[in-house]
């Protein structure tokens, strides 16, 4: 049976934690910035706000379908499809500002939106994968504590990269090196006894 101890100084772990730091920096980029670049697209604010939104809803959608995901396909396998869904929505803003056509505004809100919330629904189901047994609760709640500097530090490097380079193309290629990163540690996670 995994105790805290044990699974803190285990490797899956770690790579649980680093998905979910990863996967919060980069959600959070997106999530703090997607109005102001919306807007600096010409989008109005209620637009662009509404849009936002709008990733709400439609993420719903999105978790229902990342759980079912999880356990007939597996779980590296669904967050390489939502994170994929992710950078899709990405693209869309990015191609948003190459051609000013607004509707991009709607394709990015439903990949982008499919996938928000993946990260959690995954994650929590990888740890129990690892970590099943009376400690999983202690466990799942200290690699909870990766999501807060996640967040933080995918919010700041979105306002640092416009600042330094006044465009959010920048912060967009590390919202998609953090998605990739969080993959390659999710598929490093190994189910191994205690």
């Amino acid at each position: 049976m995994w105790t805290l101890a044990d699974a803190v100084r285990s490797a899956p772990f770690w790579w649980l934690a680093a998905t979910r730091f990863f996967g919060a920096c980069a959600f959070a980029v997106m999530n703090v910035h997607m109005v102001a670049y919306a807007i600096g697209q010409r989008i109005t604010p209620a637009t662009a706000a509404t849009a936002l939104g709008a990733v709400g809803l439609v993420s719903l959608a999105g978790r229902l379908t990342t759980g079912v995901l999880c356990d007939r396909i597996g779980r590296a396998e669904t967050l390489t499809i939502t994170y994929a869904s992710a950078a899709v929505g990405v693209g869309c803003l990015v191609l948003l500002g190459a051609t000013a056509a607004p509707w991009w505004l709607a394709v990015y809100v439903l990949f982008y939106g499919l996938a928000q919330g993946s990260t959690g629904i995954v994650h929590g189901a990888r740890a129990a994968d690892v970590f099943a047994g009376a400690s999983l609760g202690s466990i799942y709640g200290w690699l909870a504590l990766a999501v807060g500097p996640g967040e933080a530090l995918g919010a700041w490097l979105g306002g640092w990269t416009f600042d330094v380079w006044a465009s959010y193309l920048p912060a967009f290629g590390v919202v998609v090196l953090a998605l990739l990163l969080g993959l390659v540690a999710m598929w490093r996670v190994r189910v191994s006894a205690s």
